[in-house]
């Protein structure tokens, strides 16, 4: 069975989004939140793409994947917000995956850093399941929302660019002053007065 579903709200069910032996579906761009489980992968379900999700205050779990059956699934770019256990995967690991090449979901209870700045954090994201299960590349910030600027988050950077600019600054006074000093210790492009043996007053420009 082949389907999208799309542009949806699930509010206040059993379930959500509920998979039984499906295949090839795309579950994406839908609002799901206060169900008792957000997405619930029961049996069989493979080849599922489900990316683009907000799922919030989702009472147990928002994305449930039941059993060893449930493979070849991939899950990205989803926001995952205040739900009392954010996602279960009991498949076998690497069955599924939690994360494309380039991205992975958000997730409001990570607590890694960022410290390249790439908006992807620096520590996978452990899903509540058997070890080993991850999203490698955690989002810090939900797609849909503007990021920070990075001296917000990291106020420390901030610093260390302003004090780099200044000392960069006066560094290229102190050279443009060197420069323009020829060897007489005169400055050019000033009048200099000075006297010539055997000659009058005479006014200079240099």
């Amino acid at each position: 069975m082949n389907g999208i579903l799309g542009a949806n709200i699930a509010r206040e069910n059993q379930n959500g989004i509920e998979l039984n032996d499906s295949n090839t579906h795309e579950i994406h761009d839908n609002k799901i939140t206060s169900n008792l489980d957000g997405i619930y992968m029961n049996w069989s379900n493979w080849d599922i793409e489900c990316s683009s999700n907000n799922m919030s205050s989702n009472q147990v779990v928002d994305v449930f994947v039941s059993g060893n059956f449930n493979h070849d699934n991939i899950l990205f770019n989803n926001i995952f917000v205040d739900n009392s256990v954010q996602a279960q995967d009991y498949s076998n690991v690497g069955d599924n995956s939690w994360n494309t090449i380039e991205i992975g979901n958000y997730w409001s209870d990570y607590e890694g850093k960022d410290l390249d700045g790439d908006g992807i954090g620096d520590v996978p994201y452990n899903i509540l399941s058997a070890p080993g299960i991850q999203d490698m590349l955690p989002i810090l910030f939900p797609i849909d929302e503007d990021r920070p600027p990075l001296g917000d988050e990291y106020p420390w950077i901030a610093v260390i660019v302003f004090v780099v600019i200044v000392l960069g600054c006066l560094l290229s006074s102190c050279i443009k002053k060197a420069l323009i000093r020829d060897q007489n210790g005169f400055t050019r492009h000033s009048v200099q007065n000075y006297k010539v043996p055997g000659h009058k007053f005479l006014q200079k420009r240099l």
